[in-house]
């Protein structure tokens, strides 16, 4: 009953600024309710995107690796390929260096028979000769 007395003394004037001031903060309030729903919009929005973003850059590097791991795959057969084809070709020529070398050993071979025959007393006289210095090194140290 107070409250009524209260209002009936306060006048037309009073009350319409109350009600005016509470129409305003509740305008204020939604406004304030709109931005919020407004930045959280935002950030929801910003949140997806740097997830997408994330998301592509993981499956860039992963594109990166499967190429990096791609190429080095086939460097390493290649490689391989040319250490297989580098060893066959020198396998080739040590097969001829060893013909080449078991020829000249059997023609060094006849050509100091032929030499023998003809000249065995020439041989004889080399042989001794070499047995001396050779006695006489071992014998010196």
């Amino acid at each position: 009953m107070a409250e009524q007395s209260r209002n009936s003394t306060t006048g037309p004037a009073e009350g319409g600024t109350k009600g005016g001031a509470a129409s305003g903060a509740k305008e204020a309030l939604d406004q304030g309710i709109a931005k919020a729903h407004d930045v959280q919009s935002a950030a929801t929005s910003a949140l997806d995107q740097a997830k997408s973003t994330a998301q592509e850059l993981g499956q860039q590097a992963r594109s990166a690796m499967s190429d990096a791991t791609g190429v080095a795959q086939d460097m390493a057969r290649r490689a391989r390929e040319q250490a297989g084809s580098a060893a066959g070709a020198l396998y080739e020529q040590a097969g001829t260096a060893a013909g080449g070398l078991y020829q000249q050993g059997s023609r060094a071979g006849e050509y100091l028979t032929r030499n023998l025959e003809q000249n065995p007393l020439a041989a004889l006289l080399i042989a001794g000769a070499v047995g001396y210095g050779l006695a006489y090194l071992i014998h010196r140290s």
